[in-house]
C-alpha cells in the first residue's frame, strides 16, 4: 500500500540540551516549528524532497483531536524521571511495568492504572512509593541484576517473560545492541532484584560500518508476534544525531543465541511511512499493531499471508506535539484503548476508534 509521505520529513532536536526535560522541551519546540512552518509555507524540502503538508491533526466527529486523548495523571515517583517503555502485564492484574531512558540504573518499575507505584507492602516501613515521606527512601525499583543499561528504549511481553530492548542507537555507532529477557516478576513480593534469563545480542544485517552511511539503524519500538521479536527503526539523517528522518524498517529476530551475535531478518522497508516509531505494541487479540510517534498514533492491520506488519491496511491520528510532548511508550490496555506515556511522565488513553484509515 502507497502512503503519501506527510510533514515534517525532519524533526530538529537540540542535541546539545541538557538533562531529559531541555531536551523533551527542545523537541516539543522543534516539532512544533516543523509543523507550523510547513502549514504557513504549504511544502516543506528535506534530503532533497518536498513533501506534501497536512493539518498538524485531524479533528473527528463529536469534537476535537484534543479531546481524544484523555489525560490520566502524571507519575510522581522521584526515581521514574524519563520514561521511555511500557507495557501491561499479563500475569498480575492492574499492573504495567515501566523504565527509564538511557542513564538510568538497569531497573523495571511496576506502576498501576493511576501512575502509582507498586511495590511489596512489607517494605514500606522503609520506601515509600508515591509522595514523599520524612524518614523514608523512594522505591528503587526491581533491579535487574548482572545488566547493564546503555539505553533502553521500549519493553514487551509474551508468554510470562519481560523484553527489554537496549537498542537506542542514536549514533547508529553500537556494536552491543540487544535484548535482556526476563522472567516477570511479582511486583508485590520481589524485593532482591531479578535475574535475566538471558542476554541476546542482535546486529542488523544491512549496517556495514559504524556509523554508516544511512543512519537507520536505531530503535525505539519492539513487539512479539507468534512467539516471535519485530523491531522498528528509528532514521537520522547522516551524520546528525539532532535531525530525525521519517520512515521505518521491519526487522524480525529468528535466533536467539545469547554466545554470539543474530543477525536480524529485514521483513520489510516502509521508507515512505511518514512516521518516527518511538514505541510499539501488539493488541491482545494478535490482530492489530498500534504504533507511537511524535506526531501521533499509528495501527496497521495484521498481515494475511506473510508477516510484513507496515504493508496491509492502516489507521492513523494525527496529534499535536506540544499535546504528546516527548511520547515514547505505548501499550494497550485491552482490545479498543491504547495507553500512552512520555518522558515527562504524563500519562493518557486514546481509544483507537477515534484513528481515521491513512491516506
Amino acid at each position: 500500500m502507497r502512503f503519501r509521505a506527510l510533514v515534517p520529513a525532519v524533526v530538529r532536536i537540540n542535541a546539545l540540551a541538557v538533562g531529559p526535560m531541555a531536551k523533551a522541551l527542545a523537541l516539543v519546540v522543534a516539532v512544533t516549528v516543523a509543523f507550523l512552518s510547513v502549514v504557513g509555507t504549504g511544502s516543506v524540502a528535506c534530503a532533497d524532497t518536498v513533501h506534501e503538508p497536512e493539518p498538524k491533526s485531524q479533528p473527528g466527529p463529536g469534537g476535537d483531536v484534543e479531546t481524544f486523548l484523555q489525560d490520566v495523571t502524571s507519575v510522581a515517583h522521584p526515581p521514574l524521571s524519563e520514561i521511555s517503555g511500557i507495557v501491561r502485564s499479563r500475569t498480575y492484574p492492574g499492573v504495567w511495568w515501566v523504565h527509564n531512558d538511557s542513564g538510568d540504573e538497569p531497573r523495571l518499575f511496576a506502576i498501576d492504572a493511576q501512575g502509582h507505584v507498586v511495590m511489596p507492602a512489607r517494605l514500606r516501613n522503609r520506601y515509600y512509593a508515591q509522595e514523599f515521606e520524612e524518614g523514608k527512601e523512594p522505591w528503587p525499583g526491581i533491579s535487574m541484576l548482572n545488566s547493564a543499561h546503555v539505553d533502553w528504549e521500549d519493553i514487551t511481553i509474551d508468554d510470562g517473560r519481560l523484553y527489554i530492548a537496549d537498542m537506542g542507537n542514536n549514533g547508529n555507532a553500537r556494536r552491543d545492541l540487544g535484548f535482556y529477557i526476563v522472567n516477570e516478576p511479582n511486583p508485590q513480593a520481589t524485593d532482591r532484584g531479578a535475574r535475566p534469563i538471558s542476554f541476546i545480542p542482535v546486529a542488523y544485517p544491512d549496517q556495514e560500518s559504524y556509523p554508516p552511511e544511512d543512519w537507520r539503524f536505531d530503535c525505539e519500538a519492539v513487539f512479539v508476534s507468534g512467539g516471535r521479536l519485530y523491531l522498528l527503526t528509528k532514521h537520522r539523517a547522516e551524520g546528525r544525531v539532532d535531525r530525525l528522518t521519517y520512515g521505518t524498517n521491519l526487522y524480525r529476530l529468528d535466533t536467539t543465541h545469547s554466545d554470539r551475535e543474530n543477525i536480524l531478518t529485514l521483513v520489510s522497508a516502509g521508507g515512505e511511512l511518514p512516521l518516527v516509531p518511538t514505541a510499539a505494541d501488539l493488541s491482545p487479540d494478535g490482530k492489530r499493531l498500534a504504533v507511537l510517534s511524535y506526531d501521533g498514533v499509528w495501527m496497521f492491520e495484521a498481515p494475511d499471508a506473510s508477516d510484513d506488519w507496515l504493508g496491509g491496511k492502516a489507521w492513523r491520528l494525527a496529534i499535536s506535539p506540544m499535546r504528546l510532548r516527548q511520547a515514547e511508550g505505548i501499550c494497550w490496555d485491552d482490545e479498543t484503548t491504547v495507553r500512552i506515556v512520555n518522558e515527562q511522565r504524563d500519562l493518557f488513553t486514546l481509544d483507537v476508534k477515534h484513528l481515521k484509515p491513512a491516506p
